[in-house]
């Protein structure tokens, strides 16, 4: 009875916490050589693309900064930057759909039949349910200075929770640039 019960909340967690996982995506220019970027400066934004939180928007930028820094590029003037950064903030409504089956297992008195395995039942009953959620995505940008082309550009998607703090907002956010900024293009030889 237990390791079925277990088995089922497993499954159960599973198929809640897909609803929710993050995905991280990244696209740069086919054989651009990132070697030749040294300094970067963040262009203006379009107000509509914007956090609408100043406090959450530096703490991104910091954490954008910090990772550059680390890499080994130099903050500078934009007319003067070889890369030119940019970000931007969706938020959409959107539906996961989950199945749960039961089997036949489910409405028999399991201590009567503990010796038997629960694999042998087949299902009999497929529940469907929607959950509906905001789902936000951050994506950051990289154009080059001169010509001013998108050289670079990475997101990561996932659910926005509802009654959060701004410390917890700018955490989330936080960590979703620093996940992006693991695939960011770096000389190795700075």
């Amino acid at each position: 009875m237990n390791i079925t019960l277990k088995s089922f909340s497993v499954f159960l967690i599973l198929s809640l916490t897909g609803c929710s996982a993050s995905r991280v995506a990244t696209d740069q220019a086919k054989s651009m050589d990132f070697t030749k970027y040294h300094t970067y400066a963040w262009m203006p934004e379009d107000k509509d693309r914007k956090l609408k939180n100043e406090f959450i928007e530096s703490k991104l930028k910091e954490t954008v900064e910090s990772r550059l820094n680390s890499m080994g590029y130099t903050k500078t003037g934009s007319s003067m930057a070889d890369l030119l950064l940019g970000y931007s903030v969706k938020i959409n409504d959107n539906e996961d759909i989950y199945s749960l089956e039961k089997s036949s297992a489910d409405f028999i008195d399991r201590d009567y039949i503990s010796s038997y395995s629960i694999w042998n039942f087949t299902p009999i009953e497929t529940q469907k349910r929607a959950v509906k959620m905001k789902e936000g995505t951050l994506i950051l940008r990289a154009y080059d200075g001169k010509t001013k082309n998108l050289v670079w550009r990475g997101s990561r998607t996932g659910e926005v929770y509802k009654n959060t703090t701004t410390l917890e907002k700018s955490a989330r956010i936080t960590g979703a640039a620093n996940n992006i900024m693991d695939s960011f293009p770096a000389d190795t030889g700075r």
